[in-house]
């Protein structure tokens, strides 16, 4: 399957990815898997997403997985 179709697929079901790179960590939303030392951004910044999360309808259905700067 395409990542297009699986795109499709999850608006379909009203799946909504949690926007993180560039933003500050939000525990009620990510998980922080991994730290950067020396990423030459604020602390507590998002520096890359590991695993994408999803709200369905509003609704934190999975976690964000990301590394954070320190």
């Amino acid at each position: 399957m395409s990542l297009s179709r699986v795109d499709r697929v999850l608006a379909q079901f009203e799946l909504e990815p949690i926007p993180v790179d560039g933003r500050p960590f939000d525990p009620e939303l990510m998980e922080a898997v991994e730290v950067a030392g020396d990423s030459g951004r604020p602390v507590g910044e998002v520096v890359e997403e590991i695993r994408r999360g999803y709200l369905w309808r509003g609704v934190l259905f999975r976690f964000a997985q990301v590394k954070v700067a320190r």
